[in-house]
């Protein structure tokens, strides 16, 4: 019978694995690349919901981008939002 190699032995016993960040994959992105997704979620987040479901990051990414032709028509129900969600009474 053959000796085993060291490292071949070890990788096969429980708790011997090595310990740390995971390997990279190519799921793996850049924060730029993250942060370009997370806009596009944003953007498409503001025709696909009711504006009374919009958390508190969308309302202000709406007020925030003035030049923004297709988010413009959004600002009112965006600043109404964003009183209801801080508990301000609406006329």
């Amino acid at each position: 019978m053959a000796n085993p190699k060291k490292d071949d032995a070890t990788l096969h016993l429980p708790g011997t694995q090595k310990k740390g960040a995971p390997t990279s994959t190519a799921k793996d992105q850049s924060a730029k690349a993250r942060k370009r997704e997370q806009r596009a979620r944003d953007s498409a987040a503001v025709t696909e919901t009711e504006p009374s479901e919009w958390p508190e990051r969308i309302c202000l990414m709406v007020l925030s981008a003035p030049e923004k032709n297709s988010l413009r028509q959004h600002a009112l129900e965006a600043w109404h939002q964003i009183g209801r969600l801080r508990g301000f009474k609406l006329s």
